[in-house]
C-alpha cells in the first residue's frame, strides 16, 4: 500500500471511527455465539433468583407434580420482536428451566445432561439458519429424555418422583399483567427494558443504557398501560432534563395496579 493510500486510511479512521455494533446486529452476525451468551445470562439471573427464594421458579412446579411443561412463549420478559432473538430466548428458557426442574426432582445429570446438550446444539443451529425452532427436533429429544427418565425411575431408583410428562411449548398461556404508568411530576416519559436484555447487552460488551447499542428498549408515557412480567430496567425523563432510573420487579404486582415513578 502506498503512502498516500495509507494516510487516507488513517485519516478516515480518525475522523470517522467505527461505530459499535448494536445488540440485534451481533445476534444476526454471530447467532450461535450470541445464543450461548444469552443462555449464560439467563441461567445466572434465574439461579440468583432461586438463591434469594423470591424469583421465578420453573413453570409447573416439578417438585410437586412431575409434569414438566415449559412454555417460553408465555413469558413476556423474554419476548422480542426479532424472530431469531425470541426463538433463542425461548430455547434458553427451555434448557435452563428443564435443568433446574430435573435437579429439583433429584435425577442424576448422567441420565439427562448429554441429551439436553445435544438438543440445545441442534436446535440453536437450526434457529441460527432458519430463524425458527424445529418442532421435529424438539419432539425427538423430549421423547428420548422422557423415555430415559421414566426408565431410570422404574428400574434404578423408584424413590424418585416419576416424570409423567415432558414438553417444550410455545403457546400455553401468558404470564403477565398490565400496570398503569404514573409519573410525578406529570408528563414524564418512561423508557423500559426487560432486565434480562439489559444484562444481555452488558454481556455482549455493549453499553446497555445506550439505545443505539442496546436496541431492545421500549417507551411509554404518563398514564399509559404497560404489560409486564418479571424485572425491568427503566429510565424516567421529564422536561428540563430531569431523570430517574433504576430496576423494578413486578412479580408481586397486581393486574391493573399503578406503577408510580416519582422524583
Amino acid at each position: 500500500m502506498g503512502r498516500a493510500a495509507l494516510l487516507l486510511v488513517i485519516l478516515v479512521g480518525y475522523f470517522f471511527p467505527a461505530q459499535a455494533e448494536d445488540s440485534a446486529t451481533l445476534v444476526r452476525k454471530h447467532p450461535v455465539q450470541q445464543y450461548e451468551i444469552f443462555r449464560g445470562v439467563y441461567a445466572k439471573l434465574i439461579n440468583e433468583a432461586l438463591e434469594r427464594h423470591t424469583g421465578p421458579l420453573p413453570s409447573n412446579s416439578a417438585s410437586e407434580s412431575g409434569l414438566l411443561v415449559f412454555c417460553g412463549g408465555g413469558e413476556l420478559e423474554i419476548y422480542h420482536e426479532d424472530k431469531r432473538t425470541w426463538e433463542f430466548a425461548m430455547l434458553a428458557f427451555e434448557i435452563v428451566q428443564t435443568s433446574i426442574s430435573l435437579k429439583l426432582l433429584k435425577y442424576p445429570e448422567a441420565v439427562w445432561k448429554e441429551d439436553l446438550a445435544e438438543y440445545e446444539t441442534q436446535q440453536s443451529h437450526h434457529i441460527a439458519k432458519h430463524r425458527v425452532r424445529s418442532d421435529r427436533i424438539a419432539y425427538r429429544y423430549t421423547l428420548r429424555l422422557f423415555t430415559k427418565l421414566t426408565t431410570y425411575q422404574k428400574v434404578t431408583d423408584s424413590t424418585l418422583k416419576p416424570v409423567i410428562g415432558l414438553s417444550w411449548q410455545h403457546g400455553c398461556g401468558e404470564y403477565h399483567m398490565s400496570v398503569k404508568v404514573v409519573t410525578r411530576p406529570r408528563g414524564g416519559r418512561v423508557q423500559v427494558l426487560p432486565y434480562l436484555y439489559y444484562a444481555f447487552c452488558e454481556a455482549q460488551g455493549l453499553n446497555a443504557k445506550n439505545f443505539k447499542e442496546c436496541n431492545h428498549w421500549d417507551e411509554v408515557r404518563d398514564g399509559e398501560e404497560l404489560r409486564v412480567s418479571g424485572t425491568y430496567y427503566y429510565r424516567a425523563l421529564w422536561k428540563g432534563g430531569r431523570a430517574l432510573e433504576g430496576r423494578k420487579n413486578f412479580d408481586n404486582a397486581r393486574d391493573g395496579s399503578r406503577w408510580l415513578i416519582a422524583r
